[in-house]
């Protein structure tokens, strides 16, 4: 009778982790709202450095 009782407790579901959540379209949306468009800021100011170590990089070849 005692293992009955322990083996129903067991039973009664899959504990969260902590790590893992749930994958709906709702979730992606929401991420893609949040770290969507600050990806997309951090990759043009990116993009804007990059050009303007190239313009400084043909400067200093061209009076060298």
């Amino acid at each position: 009778m005692q293992d009955a009782k322990n083996n129903m407790q067991k039973e009664k579901g899959k504990k969260w982790d902590g790590k893992s959540r749930p994958s709906s379209e709702l979730y992606k949306e929401n991420w893609n709202e949040i770290f969507g468009q600050k990806e997309q800021e951090e990759l043009k100011a990116s993009f804007k450095q990059s050009l303007a170590n190239k313009k400084e990089r043909e400067k200093k070849e061209e009076k060298q």
